[in-house]
């Protein structure tokens, strides 16, 4: 089982990439990932860099932990509506660690 980076669509301009990590079986089919290997993938994590989830708060749909977007910069939005998460710093943004579903 090893890491692979994920294909990025070509609307996203090259110099804010952000880069997607996950585990695939024999099949090249993409795993759950587990707690190891969450450690694993974040373990170059600044301890205060943000924990983002790509999901909704009013916990409507439970899914396994599929990809992992490691090195990423949270930029807020006023009203929390819009928050993006971006490759690159820009002006008012963390670092985060960005969880995809599977």
């Amino acid at each position: 089982m090893s890491a692979r980076a994920s294909e990025m669509p070509d609307e996203i301009p090259e110099d804010d990439v952000l880069e997607s990590l996950y585990f695939t079986d024999e099949a090249q089919q993409m795993q759950e990932l587990t707690w190891g290997m969450l450690k694993r993938l974040a373990a170059d994590q600044p301890d205060d860099a943000k924990v983002v989830l790509s999901s909704d708060p009013e916990g409507n749909r439970f899914t396994p932990l599929g990809m992992v977007s490691p090195n990423a910069h949270f930029v807020p939005t006023p009203d929390g509506w819009d928050n993006e998460v971006v490759g690159k710093p820009r002006p008012g943004s963390t670092s985060c660690l960005l969880l995809w579903p599977l």
